[in-house]
């Protein structure tokens, strides 16, 4: 069994003060999901709304994977890239290290 652990990715859509064009946006989006997916994450969230970078307001868009532990570096390096080719200074990305990443169910 390949050891996983939650992360969270967040990107934001500006590119300074103007908005990234809707479908460079959608483009944008799907290629970090796809990315994630790719290195065997298992998506179990994905979210649109409002965050701040940088003390401004910006669209966003923030997905929860289990992902595997050994690809972290891989995953890094490919979101380093994206960030690059879609003009943002940085992507996003927490790693949930303390072993627990069970989904809290309703009783």
């Amino acid at each position: 069994m390949t050891d996983r652990t939650t992360i969270v990715v967040s990107i934001g859509r500006d590119l300074g003060p103007t908005p990234i064009p809707a479908p460079q946006w959608e483009t944008f989006i799907e290629h970090v999901t796809f990315v994630v997916s790719s290195l065997n994450g298992n998506v179990v969230g994905r979210a649109r709304g409002r965050g701040e970078w940088d003390g401004g307001s910006e669209d966003n868009y923030v997905l929860i994977a289990l992902f595997p532990t050994a690809l972290l570096p891989v995953l890094r390096s490919q979101l380093r890239v994206a960030a690059g080719n879609f003009g943002q200074e940085a992507i996003g990305l927490v790693v949930h290290n303390d072993g627990d990443n069970s989904l809290v169910e309703a009783s």
